[in-house]
């Protein structure tokens, strides 16, 4: 066996490693392909995360192999996305934001139809509201650089659209209370479901369904799905952020793309 950490993903890319961790790969490996196309259009770079396979390697001589010390980071969780019950504000502000971002991108990517992907997004609008908030509000000192790339470039082009998903509930005569509670109904849907497969029918309180389902027609009709939408494509540099989420966040930066891949 061998580790191949895998370079840093677009996030117009995250749709194929969505896709492909329901079919048959555990992550998505950007190795052999031609990323002339990507470079040009623009790329959120993400440093490499720690090689999370490697051995723990002891201080010094010993005899007790009970003694060695488990140095490193622990391992990223292979189910659920991690990092949404985090108590670091921040990263649990990440794994909301680019958790959903996932979930919508493998929904638009194997929808039959606009309804499917909407429903998603629509679901899924608040959550992302409130998660680009906290990463301005929880973002690290040290990460202060990056704040307008981060807020823009990176996270920006997500926010705008559900601002207008928002937009749309609000339309269709939902409350902010009822709004925030559909959020909450995603981020349980979400956390339960995780990024292996898509996100299943979103179960709303009856008084709300309807016009929820009104909200998500209209905004299907008003926006491509993320897979069509090149306002998601970014140039963005964050790299103090992208060390930040490695060293620091349970995602390890994997929920940005970029993956360790464990191959023969």
């Amino acid at each position: 066996m061998h580790t191949v950490v895998v370079p840093s993903l677009p996030f117009s890319r995250l749709v194929v490693c969505a896709v492909a961790s329901i079919l048959v790969l555990p992550a998505c490996s950007g190795g052999g392909s031609d990323d002339t196309a990507d470079d040009a259009a623009g790329s959120i770079p993400v440093t490499d995360s720690p090689d999370v396979t490697a051995a723990a390697v002891p201080t010094a001589p010993i005899s007790d192999a009970s003694d060695v010390p488990t140095t490193g980071p622990s391992v990223v969780a292979d189910t659920g996305v991690p990092g949404l019950d985090s108590d670091d504000a921040f990263c649990r502000s990440w794994s909301e934001f680019a958790g959903s971002f996932q979930a919508i991108a493998l929904s638009a990517a194997l929808a039959v139809d606009p309804s499917q992907w909407a429903r998603a997004e629509v679901a899924a609008a608040s959550t992302i509201v409130a998660a680009v908030a906290g990463l301005q509000e929880h973002l690290p000192d040290e990460l202060e650089p990056e704040r307008e790339a981060l807020a823009v470039g990176l996270v920006g082009p997500l926010a705008r659209r559900a601002g207008e998903a928002i937009v749309a509930l609000t339309a269709a005569g939902l409350t902010e209370a009822e709004i925030a509670a559909v959020g909450k109904v995603w981020l349980a849907t979400l956390a339960a479901t995780g990024l292996d497969e898509p996100i299943g029918d979103i179960v709303l309180d009856p008084d709300v369904a309807d016009r929820f389902d009104g909200a998500v027609a209209a905004f299907a009709a008003t926006r491509p799905s993320i897979v069509e939408d090149p306002a998601l494509i970014t140039d963005a540099s964050t790299p103090l952020t992208n060390g930040y989420l490695a060293d620091h966040c349970p995602d390890q930066g994997t929920l940005g793309g970029n993956d360790i891949v464990e191959q023969p």
